[in-house]
Formats: C-alpha cells, sequence, structure tokens
C-alpha cells in the first residue's frame, strides 16, 4: 500500500502536503504529452481529409518532398475548418 496515504490517514494532512515534489513534473508532463497528442491528432485529421478532398495536391507534395507546399496545404485547410466553425457561433 502506498506509504503516503498511510501517512496522511495517520496524522490527518491535507491531500497538498503528502504529494511528492515528482508529481508536479508528471503532470506537467503529461499535459505535454496530451498536447503532443493532440496536435499529432488534429494533424493527422488534416492529412487524412486532404487526402480524400485534394488527393493530386497532396501526392505532388509528397512525392516531390515539398514540405512547405504540404504545410499550406494544411494551413488552408485548418484555416477552412476554423472558418466554418466560427461561422456556426
Amino acid at each position: 500500500m502506498n506509504h503516503y496515504l498511510l501517512e496522511a490517514a495517520a496524522t490527518n494532512w491535507t491531500r497538498a502536503s503528502i504529494v511528492p515534489a515528482r508529481s508536479r513534473v508528471t503532470r506537467w508532463s503529461t499535459g505535454l504529452i496530451a498536447v503532443i497528442g493532440l496536435t499529432a491528432s488534429v494533424l493527422a485529421g488534416l492529412t487524412t481529409r486532404l487526402l480524400v478532398t485534394d488527393p493530386v495536391a497532396v501526392s505532388n507534395a509528397i512525392s516531390t518532398g515539398d514540405a512547405e507546399g504540404f504545410l499550406r496545404l494544411v494551413g488552408t485547410a485548418l484555416i477552412d475548418i476554423l472558418r466554418v466553425l466560427v461561422g456556426y457561433l
């Protein structure tokens, strides 16, 4: 059993005093991993949307290795999606 829980039960400490210092690092790293995961998910969704709606431009950008063209396509798709979402508000 966790010795922090036993210590808290025995001394009636608050939760803040029994949380070890590395717990803050764990929460921070979990948040960072969540942001990276959400960003990767959004980019994967945009890439899939582009493959369905504009496959020729995506294949040209990938086959030529033109990262700038691909990023321009992704940025344009993201702006279009945001424009539609803001239109609903």
